[in-house]
């Protein structure tokens, strides 16, 4: 069992990255689906200002490692991608309670994240660029920039997206030739 814990920014392409481990007979479990149902579970908007409070006000009540603590509770056998992790508090949790880790982060410009977030057409997605930089703000200072620093390897993703394909499917490659502990 191998798990992929992938951080970035939004727009980064997590998603992207996300779908070609699929492909390869990952599972995946989207640690902004858990914090979604959550804030749907108490009848809130679905939107970036009840999603993102939300979460917050979690991190605040319950620990800065409380969303990384629900995502292990539903983790299925076999290849796991967790996608979302958004603090270094997060992945030191990770870290602590799970084998056979291997961090990834993944990069693009503010511009082309912006770009991506603008056409992606998710509820919670900036409809202004204030509101973006105010998502990437509030996403930093949860400690988003310590996680990807921190991540054992860094994918970029300003191309475009067959070229960020190749990119992943060259990293899980090496991840399955060389193993977790190789990295």
């Amino acid at each position: 069992m191998v798990v992929i814990i992938v951080s970035g920014l939004p727009g980064a392409g997590k998603e992207e990255f996300v779908k070609v481990m699929v492909e390869n007979d990952f599972a995946v479990i989207r640690m902004g689906d858990i914090v979604r149902e959550h804030v749907m579970g108490l009848g809130l908007q679905m939107n970036d200002v009840s999603i993102g409070g939300h979460a917050n006000s979690e991190r605040e009540k319950l620990g800065k490692d409380i969303w990384a603590v629900r995502t292990i509770e539903g983790l299925p056998d076999g290849d796991v991608v967790i996608d979302g992790c958004r603090s270094r508090y997060e992945l030191e949790y990770f870290e602590k309670n799970l084998d056979n880790i291997i961090t990834v982060g993944v990069e693009a410009s503010r511009e082309i994240r912006f770009k991506r977030l603008s056409q992606r057409g998710r509820g919670d997605d900036p409809k202004t660029f204030d509101d973006f930089v105010k998502r990437e703000e509030r996403e930093l200072g949860w400690g988003l920039k310590e996680a990807m620093d921190n991540a054992q390897i860094k994918l970029n993703n300003d191309g475009g997206l067959e070229e960020f394909r190749q990119l992943t499917m060259s990293t899980l490659s090496a991840i399955r030739d060389r193993g977790p502990k190789a990295l």
